[in-house]
């Protein structure tokens, strides 16, 4: 194990001075601040419009028009103008948006389109609601009361269970976005790593002090450690930049969704990290790399379509299902299902099980592998000729 924890140590040291770490953190955590503060700076600022009001009879009449601007989701200052043609002359010069005469009509600089869904058509069309409803109490005792009950909403409960929020669709969206990103990177990281080692026969030079599977070992938990560094620096920036900005995207359950993320992404780089590192054992150019790659990255890409396709809403189809107790799958599926609430923590802990023992399999066979096939030159050597040596050896 000292032996592991030496290359390991290496590896770390190696990964953390070059230059493409440095860069890819800087690229990263700049995304993350950008897609967090961006829409926050758009959110946060909610539309503020000035009505006038023009004979008005009572204090009930105003205050039902100041009740509106909630509803509709727009900052309203309303003051009551002397009378009509005043309120045209605002109009025309922009001190006012929207002016409100009696009962009678609504005043405002340009008619909204018909079929327009703005916050200036939505409120044109509350205050219109509002104006009709003063039209018919018309000047009775009872309308004060009435006006002034406007003002207490009526509460709206659902019979099922609400969707996820828009805070909660964007990060478990980011999560599985760094997870796909970082697979990706990391495990290619390992791929190059034992393929460079190879060409330049430096491996040789290691298996002389490092027996090999110890040797893949350290190599595995060396690069992770390096990926877990760079994932808490970004996690650490999108929570400061997320308080800044004071977005919404880490409220209530969205914290929760975060810490699983960071779990499957151990698992899921626990499983593919091992594969990466078997290809890279049986590739003898660097050229070759891509090619042997593919293979493994396309049930990443495809847990990450499915996982992408949940967040149009609705329940997740079968087939989403069955991919997020798959375990090339899992480590894509999960986290979007955890993040957006559609999954038992039952099923969270079938699926990490399934993903653990399938982690266990591929460290001794993986393993095994990188053993016989690190050493190997020349033509390129194929996966079942390893497996078939492994096994007559067995």
């Amino acid at each position: 194990m000292n032996l592991m924890w030496l290359v390991a140590r290496r590896e770390i040291r190696e990964r953390l001075r070059a230059r493409s770490f440095r860069v890819a953190t800087f690229i990263s955590v700049a995304a993350v601040v950008a897609a967090i503060a961006i829409p926050a700076s758009r959110g946060n600022s909610t539309a503020t419009y000035d009505v006038g009001v023009v004979n008005a009879v009572s204090p009930a009449e105003v205050d039902a028009v100041k009740a509106v601007g909630p509803g509709v989701g727009v900052n309203l200052r309303v003051r009551e103008v002397a009378d009509a043609e005043q309120a045209r002359a605002q109009l025309r010069d922009g001190r006012l948006d929207l002016v409100v005469v009696g009962t009678d009509e609504i005043l405002t600089k340009r008619a909204p389109d018909q079929g327009d869904t703005g916050s200036r058509a939505r409120l044109t069309a509350a205050l219109n609601t509002t104006v009709r409803l003063q039209r018919a109490l018309g000047r009775s005792p009872q309308a004060a009361v009435v006006l002034d009950a406007l003002r207490e909403p009526v509460a709206v409960r659902g019979v099922e269970p609400s969707d996820a929020s828009t805070g909660q669709r964007v990060t478990a969206f980011f999560g599985v976005l760094m997870l796909f990103v970082f697979l990706q990177q990391y495990g290619t990281w390992v791929l190059m790593g034992v393929i460079e080692e190879k060409a330049s026969r430096v491996v040789e030079v290691l298996l002389a002090a490092v027996p090999p599977r110890l040797l893949v070992a350290g190599k595995v938990v060396g690069i992770g450690a390096v990926a877990l560094v760079q994932g808490m620096i970004v996690g650490a920036t999108a929570l400061i930049a997320a308080q800044a900005t004071g977005a919404h995207v880490f409220e209530g359950s969205s914290r929760f969704a975060i810490a699983w993320t960071l779990v499957w992404f151990v698992l899921g780089y626990g499983l593919y990290s091992w594969v990466y590192a078997a290809i890279g054992s049986l590739v003898s150019r660097q050229a070759d790399a891509q090619n042997a790659a593919f293979p493994v990255s396309i049930p990443v890409l495809v847990g990450y379509i499915a996982a992408t396709s949940l967040l149009s809403g609705g329940d997740p189809s079968p087939f989403v299902r069955v991919l997020a107790f798959l375990p090339p799958t899992a480590p894509m599926v999960m986290p979007m299902l955890i993040g957006l609430g559609k999954v038992a923590v039952w099923e969270i802990l079938v699926s990490m099980g399934l993903v653990a023992v399938t982690i266990a399999l591929l460290t001794r066979v993986a393993g095994d592998i990188y053993a016989r096939a690190i050493l190997h030159s020349g033509q390129r050597l194929r996966l079942r000729q390893v497996l078939r040596r492994n096994f007559s050896a067995a």
